[in-house]
């Protein structure tokens, strides 16, 4: 289910039981523009070199992480990389890495030592349903985020989760 509201003027929205808020892309592309423009303006090193990415179109900032000359080499963004792989997850671990409710998750170690808390979840037993009859019980769920629209078509629901 989800929830929204106003923040000067920008539609943010969350699943219900998250604490993660998403700003609409439009409004989200405004603000990045304008946080852009205002490091530019007060910055007294050369202004911030960035990039579009070849997929979404955002722009990024090329430097900065520790990743930042992959990402600039590839031409995508941080977000849409994280999509990439996780498609490429589903498609090389399709017992382990599934979307179920426009969400990405991935199952853990079953074996792993040590308290629960240290596992997806606090350790809460799922059950999974692949579309193709498949069934998996476990204590280690993980998730990878919520699908965004523009990701949907690309990584579509490959399974049903139920708590048990």
């Amino acid at each position: 289910m989800m929830t929204g509201t106003t923040y000067r003027g920008h539609r943010l929205t969350r699943n219900v039981g998250t604490m993660f808020w998403k700003v609409d892309d439009a409004a989200e592309e405004r603000l990045w523009n304008q946080t852009l423009a205002f490091v530019d303006s007060v910055a007294t090193e050369p202004p911030v070199e960035t990039y579009f990415c070849t997929d979404c179109g955002y722009r990024e900032v090329a430097a900065g992480y520790y990743d930042s000359a992959a990402l600039m080499e590839r031409g995508v963004c941080r977000d849409c990389r994280h999509w990439l792989e996780a498609m490429q997850d589903v498609a090389d671990k399709p017992t382990t890495c599934f979307v179920a409710g426009a969400t990405f998750y991935s199952i853990g170690d079953e074996t792993a030592q040590g308290p629960t808390n240290c596992r997806g979840y606090g350790g809460r037993k799922f059950a999974v349903r692949w579309r193709d009859g498949r069934r998996r019980q476990t204590t280690n769920l993980w998730c990878g985020g919520d699908v965004p629209l523009r990701w949907r078509a690309r990584l579509p629901n490959t399974a049903e989760l139920d708590a048990i």
